[in-house]
C-alpha cells in the first residue's frame, strides 16, 4: 500500500466517523425532543385530570356524596359499638382527686368513652396537692370530658338540718 491509498484509508474513516457522529447527534436530538414532547403531554393530562376533580369537588353532587359517606361512617362506627355491646354511657365522678386522673380517666378512655367530673364548692385543680393538676384538667377537657361546678350549704333552721346543692354543667 502506498501512502496515498493510507490518507484515503484515513479520510474515509474520518468521514465514517463524522457520519456516525452526526447520525448519533441526531437521534439523541430526537429522542430528546421527543422526551420532551412527551413529558408536556404527560404534564396537560395531569392538570387535565387536575381540573376535572377540582369541578368534581365543587359540585353538588360530590359533596352531597361526600356527606351521606361522613354520615355512613358514623352509621358504621355506631354499629361496630353496639355489636361489640358498647353503649352510650353517663360517668360522673363527685370530686377531683388523683384518682380521676390516674384511674378512672384510663379505665374509661378504655372503653372509649368520656365522663363528667365536679368540681365542688370552688376548689379549683391545682389547689391541694391531692387533686388533679391544671394540666391534668387540660387533658381531660381537651379529650372530651365535661365538668361541673358544685356549690353546697346547709342550714340549721329550727332543728332541721338540710343540705342545698346546686350543680351547673
Amino acid at each position: 500500500m502506498d501512502i496515498y491509498e493510507r490518507e484515503k484509508e484515513a479520510v474515509d474513516k474520518e468521514r465514517i466517523m463524522k457520519i456516525l457522529a452526526g447520525i448519533i447527534t441526531i437521534a439523541g436530538i430526537v429522542v430528546l425532543a421527543f422526551l420532551i414532547l412527551d413529558n408536556k403531554a404527560e404534564q396537560r393530562k395531569v392538570q387535565q385530570v387536575a381540573a376535572e376533580d377540582e369541578k368534581k369537588t365543587q359540585s353538588p353532587e360530590y359533596i352531597e356524596m361526600e356527606e351521606l359517606e361522613n354520615q355512613d361512617e358514623e352509621k358504621q362506627k355506631e354499629l361496630k359499638a353496639k355489636a361489640n355491646g358498647n353503649q352510650d354511657i353517663l360517668i360522673t365522678v363527685d370530686g377531683i382527686d388523683k384518682s380521676l386522673y390516674t384511674i378512672v380517666y384510663p379505665g374509661v378512655a378504655g372503653l372509649e368513652s368520656r365522663g363528667t367530673f365536679i368540681l365542688k364548692d370552688g376548689i379549683a385543680p391545682g389547689e391541694r396537692p391531692e387533686d388533679i393538676s391544671r394540666e391534668e384538667f387540660d387533658d381531660l377537657v381537651v379529650n372530651g370530658w365535661n365538668y361541673a361546678y358544685s356549690v353546697s350549704m346547709q342550714e340549721d333552721n329550727n332543728l332541721e338540718n338540710f343540705n342545698i346543692s346546686a350543680v351547673c354543667i
